[in-house]
């Protein structure tokens, strides 16, 4: 594990910062001007077809066991709700929320994948864990609340698609065993694009596509590369590390998000503000301490108490 831990680490980093870029990005350029079902279709496909032509020009590394009939659900899964419903519930949302509200919604991962893996996974949490996971609670909470906070339906999407894409994440770090996280992202977006094509047909939005100007086009182009970036280094992380590992790593976007929302919208970044985005940042690298402790000590006996 050890070997694989500051790879694993590098690429969670990456799929933050360019998740943290990303829900600004998307708030901002694109669904202000394009239907978010429209957008979602566009950038999921185009991503499936970069990923397909990657395969045709570099062979990737062959599956070191047989995908069996529970791999093959996941993928499903992985595919169907990670890359279609969770998408087309998420952008519906960010069209009526705000950039901060969506990132801290959104980054609430770390909590979901950590109640699912004690559950389903057994994974060990040390008290480490428990403070650290707090402490980033209390400052992702207290960071969401730069924007005044009013619950509504759109809200409710996005904390829905959250936590089918926690359950996904989970499913991408058990089906990444038998196979390469770049085939696993290309099944997510290849089988999303069409659950989404889908949607746009029963919607009667499918129309929409040829009302798009060559600026539309344009905006899209920044939010594929954007999504590409994130879906090949996310998948990669959870290949590499814990699902909670890579969750609470995520949480770093909120800070990215939170300091772009205050440079290009409110114009204002007050001292309140840093110190909220320094807690954050402090939780975070405890809860990797407490996850590259568990790491060390293997099997071995210790005397920290531990919830599983």
């Amino acid at each position: 594990m050890k070997k694989i831990l500051t790879p694993g680490i590098i690429f969670a980093c990456i799929a933050a910062i360019i998740s943290g870029f990303s829900v600004f990005y998307n708030k901002i350029a694109v669904t202000n001007s394009i239907d978010p079902w429209v957008a979602s279709f566009i950038k999921n496909s185009s991503v499936a077809i970069i990923l397909f032509s990657l395969f045709s020009l570099k062979p990737t590394h062959p599956i070191s066991q047989k995908i069996r009939l529970p791999h093959i659900v996941l993928l499903l899964y992985i595919g169907i709700i990670g890359g279609g419903v969770a998408f087309l519930l998420f952008f519906s949302g960010l069209s009526s929320v705000g950039a901060t509200q969506s990132a801290l919604l959104h980054k609430t991962q770390f909590i979901w994948i950590t109640i699912f893996s004690i559950f389903f996974l057994s994974e060990r949490i040390t008290l480490l864990h428990v403070v650290s996971y707090s402490a980033l609670i209390w400052s992702t909470v207290v960071i969401g609340a730069i924007e005044p906070f009013l619950w509504t339906t759109h809200h409710s999407f996005i904390l829905l698609a959250t936590i089918l894409w926690s359950l996904e994440a989970l499913a991408i770090r058990h089906v990444s065993h038998v196979m390469p996280s770049q085939k696993i992202a290309f099944i997510r977006m290849a089988l999303g694009s069409f659950v989404i094509f889908i949607a746009l047909i029963i919607s009667g939005k499918l129309a929409l596509l040829r009302e798009l100007s060559l600026n539309d086009y344009f905006v899209l182009f920044g939010a594929v590369l954007l999504l590409f970036g994130y879906v090949v280094s996310w998948t990669r992380s959870l290949q590499l590390i814990p699902a909670t590992t890579v969750s609470v790593l995520l949480a770093l976007s909120i800070p990215i998000t939170s300091l772009l929302s205050a440079i290009f919208i409110s114009h204002t970044l007050t001292q309140v503000q840093i110190i909220k985005i320094i807690i954050s940042l402090l939780s975070i690298s405890a809860c990797i301490g407490a996850d590259y402790y568990i790491q060390k000590i293997g099997t071995k006996n210790n005397n920290e108490p531990a919830i599983k």
